[in-house]
């Protein structure tokens, strides 16, 4: 389908979702849906040249205006992607005291497990392996127990693994509400250094691509 402004399109506009959380993602194909309705009723004009058109049906100008309104709103999200990682505290299974505002200038990955989650089990080895590879870029690991966990049960796998970076268990759920209710295990979440959320990952996380992730933040920071 032709643009139907100058410089803006839904490929361009979806091209450039990406990255973005689902109700961005719904915001872009909500524009997308005006678009497509503008190009049914005129074709390839620009919008533009029909807000410039004196003889332009009411309802039509509507449908113009709510699509360039929205237009500027999805662009407006764009430049506003990420919010702000909730703060969090409590004491880890290594027998420290815990608050995430120590955080602040780190990029951080906080993964939420759970020792019943093969998942887990499967991905746990390995991010003790990006702490250990990472460890002298700043880069930290944080992981948070599901509150359905047995605190034994945490207690014993961390150990059996030899995890090398804070682990928390979220006894009350707190935690897990402050990111959205997390509930699916493993849910990890990436934060670049001034404490914002960059990215969801539900599943388990494809390291080589992180790695990447976590390089190109670290970079900007």
């Amino acid at each position: 389908m032709a643009d139907a402004a100058p410089g803006l399109s839904c490929s361009k506009i979806m091209k450039k979702q990406r990255k973005m959380t689902y109700p961005q993602v719904r915001a872009g194909l909500i524009n997308c849906f005006y678009l497509f309705l503008l190009y049914i009723e005129y074709g390839r004009k620009p919008v533009l040249y029909f807000l410039h058109t004196p003889d332009m049906p009411k309802k039509s100008l509507l449908i113009s205006f709510l699509t360039i309104l929205l237009l500027l709103l999805t662009l407006f999200t764009f430049m506003n992607t990420s919010k702000a990682m909730p703060a969090f505290s409590g004491n880890t299974q290594q027998g420290n005291a815990f608050n995430s505002s120590t955080l602040q200038g780190k990029v951080t990955l906080i993964n939420f497990w759970a020792t019943s989650c093969t998942g887990c089990v499967r991905e746990v080895p390995a991010l003790i392996q990006l702490q250990n590879d990472l460890n002298k870029t700043g880069f930290q690991v944080i992981g948070i127990a599901l509150n359905y966990d047995e605190p034994a049960y945490i207690a014993k796998f961390v150990d059996k693994f030899g995890v090398n970076y804070p682990v928390i268990h979220d006894n009350t759920g707190s935690i897990a509400d402050g990111f959205g209710k997390v509930t699916l295990a493993p849910t990890s979440f990436l934060i670049d250094s001034k404490g914002k959320i960059i990215k969801k990952y539900v599943g388990e996380v494809d390291i080589a691509v992180l790695k990447k992730e976590i390089s190109g933040l670290q970079k900007n920071s």
